[in-house]
């Protein structure tokens, strides 16, 4: 009876609690330094087929050396961010557009987070929170403790 209780409050431990981040000492600009030869800065998507992606964006700094997410939306009535500008193709045509979001740390090593997000399906997130686990290579979406809620695949273009 013991051994069924203690498997059993191991098995409720692990619901509950689920897969945390495993963070180390890997930041964003280490991520896009030239010696990774660009092998995680690039697009990171949700692994879901296309039409239910949720998340599809890069981590990127601007000219003022802030690290922003820049999240894709087909619809401008849909996207949010900090700023949001046209992406254009080479005749001009508006193919999407990008929503900039300012990077925050969140106080918990390795876990960022941005205010005010919207995924690809409309759900607003008042804080999302993410970061690179270094032991599955990929970006992922957290709760504000380093609990695994999504992971991110790199999309390669092409």
């Amino acid at each position: 009876m013991r051994k069924l209780l203690l498997i059993g409050m191991v098995m409720l431990g692990a619901l509950v609690f689920g897969e945390k981040i495993t963070t180390g000492n890997m930041t964003w600009a280490k991520l896009q330094a030239p010696d990774m030869n660009g092998e995680y800065s690039g697009t990171w998507m949700s692994k879901e087929e296309i039409e239910k992606v949720r998340f599809l964006f890069t981590v990127d700094e601007n000219n003022n050396h802030i690290w922003v997410l820049n999240q894709f939306y087909s619809d401008r009535r849909s996207a949010g961010g900090d700023d949001v500008s046209e992406d254009q193709s080479d005749d001009g045509t508006v193919m999407g557009y990008t929503g900039s979001y300012i990077i925050h740390p969140s106080g918990k090593k390795g876990i960022y987070y941005v205010n005010n997000f919207i995924d690809l399906k409309g759900k607003k997130y008042k804080r999302l929170y993410f970061g690179f686990d270094e032991k599955l290579k990929k970006v992922v979406i957290t709760d504000k403790d380093g609990n695994i809620s999504e992971k991110l695949e790199l999309y390669i273009a092409g």
